[in-house]
């Protein structure tokens, strides 16, 4: 059972990277700027648009790394993510939660 959650803004993408989510229940990707922005070569996010990425049970956090690419314009991609209030989470299907 999760107690506590924190929401965390994180520095904007504001160039070609990885974006590593660890421990997440849900995350916001808010492109506020010109370019559009490419998540894993696959899920795009145009220029003034949101993309909510979440878990649909609260006992199961996203712990991954999506790499980022824009196109023509400029950079930046805001991240705001919902977190369990605590440690880092990548190995935590193993901690018998």
């Amino acid at each position: 059972m999760i107690t506590e959650c924190i929401v965390m803004v994180q520095q904007p993408v504001t160039g070609p990277g990885v974006l590593e989510l660890d421990g997440v229940l849900s995350c916001l990707l808010h492109n506020a700027g010109t370019a559009t922005a490419t998540i894993d070569g696959a899920l795009t996010v145009a220029p003034n648009s949101t993309l909510q990425l979440a878990v649909p049970l609260p006992n199961v956090v996203i712990s991954s790394r999506h790499r980022v690419t824009f196109g023509a314009g400029s950079a930046n991609l805001q991240v705001v993510t919902q977190r369990i209030k605590g440690g880092q989470f990548s190995n935590y299907e193993t901690q018998g939660a």
